[in-house]
């Protein structure tokens, strides 16, 4: 028995069966692979972008350049297979692929990557050697050392790869079936979730930069506590993103899994019976405590943010430091805010308090609509004011010549077109429509059809990826800025102390506050990805929430980080460096004493010494 069980084995083992597909594609697999293309053609095109500037700027053409150099070719072709082979093959998930293919695919991608990985070491090396023996630097980096590093590394990372061909039964392939990808996904939530944190922290803590010539003591105050806070949510975020932990501890958040899943099978076997069109943005006809607590978080967040966003209108009009580029791109992102958040409070934050079943599908389809247009153009808007903010103390002098009138009104008129264009795919892609739902506290995506097995709006998932990849290009040009501010304050401390560099700081610091609040929006919506399958409640409701938050912080920065916006208000933070003098009558203080003590020698006629007396 057993010697037919060992030659049906060898009938049916197929070399290289583990690097074929699975021959359907599913939404964890829709989700790897666009991560992976839309990661990978990233990393190329910077890298690109990385050789171009080391070519044109001469304080590159050294031993640290050519490393870098070399570095950034590896990075380029290791990345090369992730869009030419491993994205495709794991959206679409083929079963007939040679296996030659997924090995060639690997053996490019880890080759390049290994010689990545080992010339870091010899540019973490040369930074060393630069900064602490810069006497030593040219004599040890010479020209012929540093080709001799280059060609060893490419050398080592040739003999890494040969040695898995020589060594027997040691090949790998790229595998377009991925078993680990949630729980991977849960460590990147948490981990993302306590770099976001900590990277809003390090803003304050390089503002305040540990100096009492700061000239703004909240700073002080928001470094401090957010660095507290930020070593609070590490440790929350082990406890929140596994369930394997809640249940060690026997917590049970408000998703109640177990019950849904027994509710959803249930359901499954008439499902195609009765099928409804927009069952999904329906009420569940009664009330819950979590309906009501959600509800209103939603609508006060939400008028709150309209509330501020009109503010900040109001502020942008009388003020005149606004009255520039900034100020307009800032209009322009306000309005899309308060645009997003005006559905909140007329639809989705009275239908998640009370429920109601009988609701026409187009309702919910219209306010996801209009709220997910004007969220799309505040989107792409922060990337213009970043943009501003890195040109305005990156290259202050070319400043009015780059962000002229004419190319504001050309980005803003293309930010509103794009959105446009983006919001009517929704509409020409089959299947493709989203809408809010009560019972879920998101957008969901809408079936269109009982036949369709997915669960997912595959253009929103592009949405969302999309969305979330120019939000890290935000954050990349305000690390920028923050470097470029960095090297001011020590190399050039007389400009540091020039309001109009402080200014700069002050709308750089608003609009990093807002990109770190957005990037953390964010890892929640492409978790949640408007599909019921996520499995996680508590990935809808933090997703939605923390978005109005979001665009209620954006509102909010302006007023937080401005000293004339509070001189305009009549604001008195106890944050303000300077206090404020108090008016009060001269006849009943000693403050008026004083004052006329210091006026009668000037107005005595007592003879002065020296002086006659005409």
């Amino acid at each position: 028995m057993s010697h037919e069980g060992l030659v049906n084995e060898t009938d049916e083992f197929q070399y290289g069966s583990e690097l074929q597909g699975r021959g359907y594609m599913t939404r964890t697999d829709t989700l790897v692979g666009l991560s992976i293309w839309i990661l990978a053609t990233a990393a190329v095109m910077v890298g690109f972008l990385n050789l171009y500037v080391i070519k044109k700027l001469s304080i590159f053409h050294n031993s640290f350049g050519v490393l870098w150099v070399s570095r950034t070719i590896g990075e380029i072709g290791a990345n090369l297979p992730n869009i030419f082979y491993a994205g495709p093959v794991t959206i679409f998930q083929p079963k007939d692929i040679d296996p030659t293919a997924g090995i060639v695919a690997w053996t490019v991608a880890f080759f390049f990557a290994f010689e990545s990985c080992i010339m870091v070491q010899s540019v973490s090396a040369n930074r060393m050697i630069a900064v602490c023996w810069p006497l030593k630097y040219e004599h040890i980096f010479s020209q012929r050392l540093t080709k001799t590093l280059i060609l060893i590394t490419w050398f080592s990372a040739a003999f890494i790869i040969a040695l898995y061909y020589i060594v027997p039964c040691s090949l790998l392939g790229y595998s377009p079936r991925e078993s680990t990808f949630k729980r991977n996904v849960r460590f990147f939530a948490q981990t993302a979730f306590q770099n976001i944190t900590m990277m809003g922290t390090l803003v304050f803590q390089v503002l305040a930069n540990n100096s009492k010539e700061s000239d703004r003591e909240e700073y002080f105050i928001l470094a401090y506590d957010t660095l507290i806070l930020t070593h609070l949510n590490n440790g929350l975020a082990l406890i929140l993103f596994n369930p394997e932990v809640h249940e060690f501890l026997g917590i049970n958040f408000w998703r109640l899994k177990k019950k849904r899943s027994d509710m959803s099978q249930q359901g499954l076997s008439n499902l195609t019976e009765h099928f409804r069109y927009g069952s999904e943005l329906q009420g569940r006809g009664y009330m819950t405590r979590l309906d009501t607590l959600v509800g209103l978080s939603i609508w006060l967040l939400a008028s709150a943010a309209v509330m501020v966003g009109f503010l900040n209108l109001y502020l942008i009009k009388k003020l005149s430091i606004f009255h520039n580029s900034f100020g307009v791109l800032w209009v322009s992102r306000t309005i899309g805010e308060i645009g997003a958040n005006l559905p909140n409070i007329f639809y989705a934050g009275p239908v998640t308090i009370f429920q109601p079943k009988d609701i026409h599908p187009a309702v919910g389809i219209v306010a996801w609509t209009v709220a997910f247009f004007f969220s799309f153009e505040s989107c792409i808007m922060v990337q213009s004011v970043s943009a501003n903010r890195m040109i305005a103390v990156c290259a202050p002098l070319n400043y009015d010549f780059i962000f002229t009138k004419r190319l504001t009104a050309v980005l803003i008129i293309a930010t509103w077109i794009a959105a446009a264009l983006i919001i009517s795919m929704y509409y020409i892609v089959p299947c493709s429509l989203l809408g809010y739902s009560p019972q879920y506290h998101e957008h969901l995506f809408i079936k269109c059809s009982p036949d369709i097995d997915r669960d997912y709006s595959l253009f929103a998932t592009i949405g969302n990826r999309g969305c979330f990849a120019m939000c890290s290009c935000a954050l990349i040009m305000d690390i920028t800025t923050l470097i470029k501010i960095i090297q001011i304050k020590v190399r050039h401390k007389a400009a540091a102390r020039e309001s109009m560099f402080k200014r700069n700081v002050r709308f750089f610091a608003q609009t990093a506050f807002q990109n770190i609040t957005m990037m953390g929006t964010l890892v929640f919506q492409v978790l949640a990805n408007n599909s019921k399958e996520s499995g996680r409640h508590e990935y809808f409701v933090l997703a939605y929430d923390t978005l109005i938050l979001t665009q209620l912080n954006n509102g909010l920065a302006l007023v937080l980080f401005n000293p004339e916006v509070h001189e305009l208000l009549g604001l008195n933070f106890w944050c303000l460096k300077r206090k404020r003098r108090v008016v009060v009558p001269f006849s009943t203080t000693a403050a008026s004493t004083t004052f006329q003590l210091q006026l009668r020698p000037m107005t005595s006629k007592r003879k002065l010494p020296g002086i006659r007396e005409k």
